[in-house]
């Protein structure tokens, strides 16, 4: 059952954007965040969050993916021990009307994953829309020899984090097909939860999101209130209460 917790995107998305959107159906930026920068929502949008807690991972150096996006600075990372591990996510509500969501982010397998055919164990990253599963991903840096990205492109292998273990994966999924799909409710929840008889977790084997954005289609949004002051308050106390469970 997901469990909604002050999580993932309560250090990202924490404040409503000011500017109102067009009568007129178009492209809708719904939410985004790369965990550095002050991060958006769309006008009238609300955020929560689902799942475990999760924590900031370091980039090892500037890698740049499409549209802007690169992995760096600060990143989210779920490295939760588990089979199945704890889940990570967020929760769109208050969408305008649309047609369908694309999703966009860099995804990092970061470790000793270990690929599906493995006769030692798999590791599994499990993607979920509106509690129905959409994807099953992995990567074999450190067993077996498949691997799946789903569509996504490979931006760099190494030593991609803080933390010295094994060779990390780090994976462009702008043009995965499964991220972009069909969808007109007006709230959205999309979850990860990594599994497997290989799985670990910890420092051995994580994931990790950098330079995420959700974008809607065929939108009609709404004109934004005058004041983001409540927005504003909500996100500082998200905000205090990830920093306090990080011990800050």
């Amino acid at each position: 059952m997901i469990r909604h917790t002050h999580t993932w995107l309560a250090a990202g998305l924490l404040i409503a954007g000011a500017a109102g959107g067009s009568a007129q159906a178009a492209s809708f930026l719904a939410a985004s965040a790369d965990f550095d920068s002050p991060p958006f929502l769309g006008a009238g949008v609300v955020a929560g969050t689902l799942g475990s807690s999760g924590s900031f991972g370091t980039a090892n150096g500037t890698h740049p993916g499409s549209d802007g996006k690169s992995w760096s600075g600060n990143f989210f990372r779920n490295n939760r021990a588990g089979n199945p591990a704890h889940e990570s996510g967020f929760e769109l509500t208050n969408l305008p009307t649309h047609a369908s969501v694309d999703i966009d982010f860099i995804l990092g397998f970061l470790g000793e994953w270990i690929g599906f055919d493995s006769p030692n164990g798999a590791n599994n990253l499990d993607i979920f829309v509106d509690g129905t599963q959409i994807a099953r991903l992995t990567s074999n840096q450190s067993g077996g020899t498949t691997f799946e990205y789903g569509g996504g492109t490979v931006l760099a292998t190494g030593q991609l984090d803080e933390i010295n273990i094994g060779s990390d994966v780090i994976v462009d999924m702008a043009n995965a097909p499964f991220l972009s799909f069909a969808h007109s409710a007006s709230t959205l929840n999309f979850t990860v939860q990594a599994s497997g008889a290989g799985w670990q977790g910890g420092d051995n084997e994580s994931w990790g999101i950098d330079a995420l954005s959700i974008r809607l289609q065929d939108a009609v949004p709404v004109p934004a209130p005058e004041s983001g002051s409540l927005g504003a308050l909500a996100g500082v106390g998200l905000l205090v209460s990830v920093l306090r469970r990080r011990g800050l």
